[in-house]
């Protein structure tokens, strides 16, 4: 009898972990798309803004060293940390959109990486990196003056005399400019349609166009959310308790328990 009891349980338990196997499977995925708001709860994310920002006017170049002093080690909101890896290589970015057709998003699957090394070092990097981080102010209207003090021209192959004027300053997308971030959620299920497993997979820092009245927004870049794991995981915000806590854990909890249709 005791045989035959025995007996009977290891066949229900090897039909139980032949059904949990089966219900485990992944049959179905959904890609979602969550935003963090500057303006909402999620505002810890956005500040505050970090001082280097604001008493620095970022236009033309700066030096590797001159930026390094102002922005390593600063915390003080999510684009400030990020930041410094971006310019020196060590968080790889991908295209918000498809390069030869600028109307086809990416929308997280990452499928544009761009080529990318040290801004500082690499000229290759440094003009794939101007176009997303940041923009050219107004053109200038005076021009620039001769040793004489006179304006400056220049014949041009044509014989046509032309005045000379500044180059546009260039202006990096500060924290001020970023207004939400998007998360880029990979949810999993079993053939009955039950939640298997969520995860996110890409996060892209949303700016607001600073010469766009209506407020048109852009995302800047699609990151890799592992990569940006591995770089943030020991770096701590104090959250709206008032408690520390990394900003990779504050996203994903944001992840885990926002509600998916």
């Amino acid at each position: 009898m005791k045989s035959l009891s025995l007996s009977l349980f290891i066949i229900c338990s090897i039909c139980l972990n032949v059904i949990s196997q089966e219900e485990s499977k992944i049959s179905l995925s959904k890609k979602v798309i969550l935003e963090l708001n500057a303006s909402s709860a999620d505002s810890v994310l956005f500040r505050p803004y970090s001082k280097p920002w604001a008493s620095w006017g970022w236009a033309g170049e700066q030096s590797e060293q001159q930026y390094n002093n102002r922005f390593r080690g600063r915390y003080e909101n999510l684009w400030t940390v990020m930041h410094p890896y971006i310019m020196s290589g060590e968080l790889k970015l991908y295209s918000a959109w498809d390069p030869n057709h600028y109307m086809t998003l990416d929308e997280g699957e990452l499928r544009f990486p761009l080529s990318q090394g040290s801004y500082f070092s690499d000229s290759i990097s440094n003009n794939t990196l101007k176009p997303i981080l940041g923009y050219y102010g107004e053109e200038k209207t005076t021009p620039l003056a001769n040793s004489w003090g006179e304006d400056s021209m220049i014949v041009l192959d044509d014989g046509i005399n032309v005045f000379v004027y500044p180059a546009r300053d260039y202006i990096w997308y500060s924290d001020a400019h970023v207004v939400k971030y998007k998360i880029r959620i990979n949810v999993q299920y079993n053939k009955k349609g039950k939640e298997i497993k969520r995860y996110v997979a890409a996060i892209a820092p949303v700016i607001k166009n600073p010469f766009d009245g209506a407020g048109f927004e852009s995302e800047v870049c699609w990151i890799k959310f592992d990569d940006l794991k591995i770089l943030l995981k020991d770096i701590y915000f104090f959250n709206s308790n008032g408690k520390p806590e990394t900003f990779i854990n504050y996203i994903e909890n944001k992840a885990l328990k926002s509600f998916i249709k």
